[in-house]
């Protein structure tokens, strides 16, 4: 068991450098991406700052008159941050499905040039269904993961770093709380991923053998006909497409499993800043300000560890589809004779 799950990560991180490797020709377009969504989620971090000095120049008006043009001045500062935050997320969404089509595009083509070299005993072993399903179903199922998750985890690891720099430089108390009653949350969020990957695997095989027995079962149909082989037929590919539902609904359930987990993390999050920023500003370490700013914080701090352990769940079949596609890609091509 040990050493299959060994095998399956050397497989998926060979096919993760493979994905990388594709990704070269439109590298300026990736760094162009990566920009966008480092400035945009670095403004998003921004904001709770801006909702802190409002809160305290509110405050303050408490004792006396509320400077309402301070006020304003920083609204407008604060608007103007999130317009320019929206703006380069929307760049980073529309450049992202640009480098995963053309890649998937490659990859393709790729293919089809693969199957004009490789042996031709590789289609005397390898049902076609199954080639098929790699060239079609495999690549479709790659390029449309990585494509969603490839901006969210620019994103989510950008939002990340800037919460931590800010939250400990704003209060060091508050930020502990955030950081460990968030982690503790997401723990079960990484423990269900892992307990997940082996089924998104299994996922894309048995589909793969299901599309094979489809494939040949409609080409061979007067042949099982004639042979009276209907019942085998059928009872092989009763289960094959079993076997392919056991897979599929447990693949699904942990990947449900992911959204009320980092729901569960950002709520706990939530609570622990309440409680202890509201013990904080009855002693006066505290401002209302800070309380406003954390609660955000906490908020924009569970979300990228939140899209991150989605991401995990989405690139798990993607990684699982690329060992096939690259595994069909590095096969020793024919002699040319």
């Amino acid at each position: 068991m040990a050493r299959r799950t060994e095998g399956r990560r050397t497989g998926q991180g060979k096919a993760l450098r493979a994905i990388v490797s594709y990704m070269r020709p439109w590298r300026k377009l990736f760094v162009a991406m990566c920009l966008f969504s480092l400035v945009g989620a670095g403004f998003s971090v921004l904001s709770p700052l801006y909702m802190r000095s409002i809160a305290d120049a509110i405050e303050r008006g408490f004792e006396g008159r509320i400077d309402m043009g301070q006020i304003r001045d920083i609204a407008l500062l604060s608007l103007f941050v999130i317009g320019v935050g929206f703006a380069c997320n929307a760049m980073t969404s529309l450049i992202s499905p640009t480098i995963t089509n053309r890649c998937a595009r490659q990859m393709r083509e790729d293919i089809n040039d693969k199957t004009n070299r490789i042996p031709f005993d590789y289609f005397d072993t390898q049902p076609e269904g199954e080639t098929l399903s790699t060239m079609v179903n495999d690549i479709d199922t790659l390029a449309t993961s990585i494509g969603r998750t490839l901006p969210n985890i620019m994103s989510a690891v950008t939002t990340f770093v800037g919460c931590i720099f800010f939250m400990f430089t704003t209060n060091v108390i508050l930020a502990v709380t955030t950081v460990v009653s968030t982690i503790v949350g997401m723990a079960i969020t990484v423990l269900i991923m892992q307990k997940g990957a082996p089924y998104f695997a299994s996922n894309q095989a048995g589909l793969a053998e299901v599309n094979s027995l489809i494939n040949e079962d409609i080409k061979g149909h007067l042949v099982i006909k004639s042979f009276n082989a209907e019942q085998e037929v059928l009872e092989a590919f009763r289960k094959s497409n079993h076997d392919l539902y056991e897979s599929t609904w447990k693949s699904q359930l942990f990947s449900s499993l992911m959204s009320p987990a980092a729901s569960f993390a950002s709520n706990l999050g939530y609570i622990a800043v309440v409680a202890v920023g509201a013990a904080l500003a009855m002693s006066g370490t505290v401002t209302v300000g800070v309380i406003i700013a954390f609660i955000q914080f906490a908020q924009l701090f569970s979300q990228p560890l939140s899209t991150l352990a989605q991401a995990g769940g989405s690139i798990q079949p993607a990684l699982a589809a690329g060992e096939r596609v690259f595994a069909l890609l590095s096969l020793d091509d024919m002699p040319d004779e």
